[in-house]
């Protein structure tokens, strides 16, 4: 849950920039919150009145942080980056 706070909350900092200095002045990381925050609000915040279990919330937060790379999300322990994101 850290980490999937940390990730929205750069993702709006890259928002707040981006109205500041135009999506050509994004890096390729900023470009990677962006999409993070985005997708968190709709699937996650947005959901609507659809229900969903616990589980089923994590498995949305896991495939929302495969945006990133694993060397990039460092408040989630190791153990679990390779159990829940394993390499391609």
């Amino acid at each position: 849950a850290d980490q999937v706070y940390a990730c929205h909350a750069r993702g709006l900092e890259v928002r707040r920039l981006l109205s500041v200095v135009g999506a050509a002045a994004l890096s390729a990381e900023d470009r990677r919150y962006l999409e993070f925050s985005t997708r968190f609000e709709r699937e996650i915040v947005g959901q609507g009145t659809a229900r969903r279990s616990v589980t089923e919330t994590l498995d949305v937060f896991w495939s929302l942080l495969r945006i990133f790379p694993p060397e990039d999300l460092r408040r989630i322990p190791p153990e679990l980056l390779h159990r829940y994101l394993p390499a391609p």
